[in-house]
């Protein structure tokens, strides 16, 4: 063992890191903006806003990182989006009957 061409093999590290997406942006944010996209369109539009906002912080997140921002993110942002016109335009329809309703007594 004493000869000068041995090179000895590399040690391994025991535990190695998983490859992480970036800072704050990780694939739990993006199926939780969907979800919220998805609840604000079916079942409550409040919750549509919320998606829309997650969603423009869950894509800036994925730019500062340089990666690609996942399908369901994005898809649950555009449900944000078309939930918060939604909502917009029942609040504005209400207002209307509610006002006509006022006017005719």
């Amino acid at each position: 063992m004493n000869d000068p061409r041995f090179v000895p093999p590399p040690v391994q590290p025991a535990y190695q890191q998983p490859p992480t997406e970036g800072p704050g942006a990780t694939k739990s944010d993006a199926t939780t903006v969907f979800i919220l996209g998805l609840l604000g369109i079916i079942l409550c539009q409040i919750l549509a806003p919320i998606a829309w906002v997650k969603g423009n912080t869950y894509v800036q997140c994925c730019a500062i990182a340089e990666v690609p921002p996942d399908g369901l993110g994005v898809a649950g942002r555009v449900m944000g989006i078309v939930g918060t016109v939604l909502l917009a335009l029942t609040v504005l329809w209400m207002v209307f009957v509610f006002g006509m309703m006022a006017i005719s007594r």
